[in-house]
């Protein structure tokens, strides 16, 4: 469905829906802040510019999923991801890939600092997807694909810019492994974030 950004909220207009699911979210605002969504796809690998941001990015949350049949439930293979790019073209990213409508089902993941579109065979023997942004230019970004499985392949951005984001910044840490409730501050950030995001595989 489309969505309508109000003055305290959004609007979404759901086209179609077949069951009462639980929907996350996450709003960005501010003053000179920008923001857009870019669809884009590729067939093959090599390095390919995209445009039609409307801005230059100061960062970028990438976004992929595929069925390895009908787009639902009844898929027997799902991979999907999640990456980050930041001002200095950092690329952080992680996927999932689960194999089904086999004796044995299978699993597998990946976690790479160096990539923002990444995804693991359920076999955890290769890489099926490996791309990453190389630069953030005046109108959208490029992107180089190392590896790609079966093309075409379709993906999504969040594209953040504007002069109210002062700074993005990626980094990378190890989480402790300190059972039960308990805290693990990180420091070191040049700037006081307001919002963020952390991903894990």
């Amino acid at each position: 469905g489309d969505i309508t950004f109000g003055v305290a909220g959004f609007t979404i207009d759901w086209t179609t829906i077949s069951a009462a699911w639980s929907v996350g979210w996450w709003a960005i605002g501010g003053t000179d802040v920008d923001a857009s969504v870019v669809a884009f796809s590729k067939s093959g690998t090599g390095s390919q510019a995209y445009t039609g941001v409307g801005f230059q990015p100061k960062a970028l949350v990438m976004l992929h999923a595929v069925a390895g049949a009908a787009a639902d439930t009844t898929g027997i293979n799902a991979w999907r991801g999640i990456g980050l790019v930041d001002e200095a073209v950092d690329d952080r990213g992680i996927g999932t890939h689960a194999g089904d409508a086999a004796a044995t089902s299978d699993s597998s993941r990946i976690s790479t600092a160096s990539a923002s579109l990444v995804g693991r065979f359920a076999s955890n023997s290769s890489n099926m997807l490996l791309a990453a942004v190389t630069s953030l230019d005046a109108d959208g970004f490029t992107v180089n694909f190392t590896t790609l499985f079966s093309s075409p392949r379709h993906f999504a951005a969040l594209c953040l810019g504007g002069a109210g984001i002062v700074a993005a910044t990626n980094h990378t840490f190890e989480a402790d492994t300190t059972l039960g409730a308990h805290t693990q501050t990180f420091s070191g950030l040049p700037f006081q974030p307001d919002t963020g995001m952390v991903i894990g595989a």
